[in-house]
Protein backbone atom coordinates (compact mmCIF):
# COMPACT_ATOMS: atom_id res chain seq x y z
CA UNK A 1 0.00 0.00 0.00
CA UNK A 2 1.65 3.23 -1.12
CA UNK A 3 -0.38 5.90 0.62
CA UNK A 4 -0.22 7.97 3.75
CA UNK A 5 -3.43 6.27 4.86
CA UNK A 6 -1.58 2.96 4.97
CA UNK A 7 1.04 4.48 7.23
CA UNK A 8 -1.54 6.18 9.43
CA UNK A 9 -3.48 2.92 9.82
CA UNK A 10 -0.58 1.39 11.73
CA UNK A 11 1.64 -0.25 9.12
CA UNK A 12 5.33 -0.19 9.88
CA UNK A 13 7.40 2.19 7.80
CA UNK A 14 8.95 -0.84 6.08
CA UNK A 15 5.55 -2.22 5.09
CA UNK A 16 4.36 1.23 4.06
CA UNK A 17 7.17 1.67 1.56
CA UNK A 18 7.19 -1.84 0.09
CA UNK A 19 6.27 -1.89 -3.55
CA UNK A 20 5.28 -4.76 -5.77
CA UNK A 21 8.85 -6.04 -5.95
CA UNK A 22 11.79 -3.90 -5.03
CA UNK A 23 11.72 -1.87 -1.86
CA UNK A 24 12.24 1.89 -1.95
CA UNK A 25 14.39 4.02 0.35
CA UNK A 26 14.06 7.53 1.72
CA UNK A 27 17.14 9.66 2.31
CA UNK A 28 16.82 12.66 4.59
CA UNK A 29 19.14 15.65 4.52
CA UNK A 30 18.65 19.33 5.29
CA UNK A 31 18.02 21.75 2.45
CA UNK A 32 21.24 22.61 0.63
CA UNK A 33 23.20 19.57 1.87
CA UNK A 34 24.01 18.21 -1.60
CA UNK A 35 20.98 16.12 -2.56
CA UNK A 36 21.61 16.61 -6.27
CA UNK A 37 21.42 14.43 -9.41
CA UNK A 38 25.01 13.16 -9.03
CA UNK A 39 24.42 12.15 -5.41
CA UNK A 40 21.10 10.64 -6.44
CA UNK A 41 22.77 8.43 -9.06
CA UNK A 42 25.48 7.33 -6.62
CA UNK A 43 23.09 6.52 -3.77
CA UNK A 44 20.53 4.81 -6.02
CA UNK A 45 23.27 2.61 -7.52
CA UNK A 46 24.65 1.85 -4.06
CA UNK A 47 21.20 0.78 -2.85
CA UNK A 48 20.30 -1.07 -6.05
CA UNK A 49 17.46 1.28 -6.99
CA UNK A 50 16.66 2.53 -10.48
CA UNK A 51 14.65 5.73 -9.92
CA UNK A 52 15.24 8.94 -7.93
CA UNK A 53 12.69 11.48 -6.68
CA UNK A 54 13.85 14.87 -5.40
CA UNK A 55 11.93 16.98 -2.86
CA UNK A 56 9.78 13.99 -1.95
CA UNK A 57 6.86 14.56 0.44
CA UNK A 58 5.18 11.70 2.35
CA UNK A 59 1.75 12.69 1.03
CA UNK A 60 2.97 11.83 -2.49
CA UNK A 61 3.31 8.10 -1.81
CA UNK A 62 6.43 6.26 -2.97
CA UNK A 63 6.74 4.03 -6.02
CA UNK A 64 8.64 0.77 -5.85
CA UNK A 65 12.36 0.70 -6.74
CA UNK A 66 12.79 4.40 -5.93
CA UNK A 67 15.21 6.53 -3.94
CA UNK A 68 13.38 9.53 -2.47
CA UNK A 69 15.29 12.58 -1.24
CA UNK A 70 13.54 14.72 1.35
CA UNK A 71 14.33 17.55 3.74
CA UNK A 72 11.44 16.40 5.97
CA UNK A 73 12.75 14.39 8.95
CA UNK A 74 11.12 10.94 8.80
CA UNK A 75 11.63 8.05 11.20
CA UNK A 76 13.40 5.24 9.41
CA UNK A 77 14.88 7.42 6.67
CA UNK A 78 18.54 7.04 5.84
CA UNK A 79 20.80 9.95 6.71
CA UNK A 80 22.28 11.62 3.61
CA UNK A 81 25.68 12.25 5.20
CA UNK A 82 25.98 8.68 6.53
CA UNK A 83 25.08 7.14 3.17
CA UNK A 84 27.56 9.35 1.30
CA UNK A 85 30.29 8.52 3.85
CA UNK A 86 29.57 4.80 3.33
CA UNK A 87 29.76 5.18 -0.46
CA UNK A 88 33.01 7.15 -0.21
CA UNK A 89 34.53 4.63 2.21
CA UNK A 90 34.82 7.07 5.12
Amino acid sequence: MNSVLGWVKGLSIDDFFKGEGVMSEIVYGPQGCGKNPEAGRKIAAHLGLSKVIFDWNPVDGLPSDTLAFTCIPIDGALNFFEVMAEINGL
